[in-house]
């Protein structure tokens, strides 16, 4: 059970990494489209859609989202990968932060920073363990759900995952 609740744990805090780590694709798409719009004079979406099937898209999108969850896996997976990052930094949970605020004021924050850093040092090293279901989860993504990341928000592929 602990161990199930751990691998969640990483999963949906490597969703929350996801979030700046496939935001930043769909900027470049936009800036790419800016660029050739400029340089052509036409509207390359519909030209980009009209010139490549939904399935190199989709296959596309797919290469991507591979490439960015092993990024993301490669620097989650190493020791700091959590705990020095802000962004992804795992706190102690609010059903806890009573229990700290009195650990605090008893003097003892070295037992609670210790007690947050070896929850970040456990999703670090589950983080590698994790990454067959984020792989897998890409190979069986479907058109429609390849789609919605591609005209969905900047958080699209994280609440995918």
């Amino acid at each position: 059970m602990k161990k199930q609740l751990l691998t969640l744990s990483v999963i949906v805090a490597m969703g929350g990494m996801m979030s700046p780590a496939f935001s930043g694709w769909q900027d470049w798409v936009k800036e790419a489209d800016k660029v050739l719009k400029t340089t052509t004079g036409q509207d390359t979406t519909s030209t980009m859609s009209s010139a490549l099937s939904n399935d190199e898209i989709s296959q596309g999108l797919k290469e991507a989202l591979d490439v960015g969850v092993k990024k993301a896996i490669d620097m989650l997976g190493t020791e700091n990968g959590f705990l020095k990052d802000q962004s992804v930094k795992i706190p102690l949970p609010d059903s806890m932060q009573q229990v700290e605020k009195a650990l605090r004021s008893f003097g003892q924050e070295k037992m609670a920073d210790e007690f947050v850093t070896s929850m970040n040092r456990a999703a670090e090293q589950a983080v590698p363990q994790v990454t067959n279901v984020f792989v897998n989860s890409i190979s069986q993504m479907s058109l429609d759900d390849a789609q919605g990341i591609l005209s969905g928000g900047d958080t699209a592929a994280t609440d995918y995952f």
